[in-house]
């Protein structure tokens, strides 16, 4: 059996960088997590948008949900959705900068 734990730290050891949700229960909690911006065209390319997202260790920030407030590299976002992934070690955050 593969030990996927090793592989999901060992990539946001390499990639990641430390996320902080302030408002965690029983206090803040700081995880690393792979920041993605990628642009998407809209409207036949007059409007180019910015979706941003976190891939992150599930258990590194525990109870997160939609509506949190994260802080990455001074920037603040607002969680809109969490999708776990494959067995649920990980999961995928779109947010919203506030």
């Amino acid at each position: 059996m593969i030990d996927t734990t090793l592989d999901v730290a060992a990539m946001l050891a390499d990639f990641g960088q430390p996320c902080t949700w302030s408002a965690a229960p029983g206090g803040a909690r700081t995880a690393q997590a792979i920041l993605n911006a990628p642009g998407a065209d809209l409207l036949g390319g007059q409007v180019i948008s910015t979706e941003y997202e976190i891939l992150y260790a599930t258990a590194d920030l525990p109870g997160l949900a939609s509506g949190a407030q994260l802080s990455i590299a001074g920037v603040n976002y607002q969680v809109r959705e969490i999708h776990a992934l494959d067995d649920g070690a990980t999961a995928h955050a779109t947010l919203e900068k506030v």
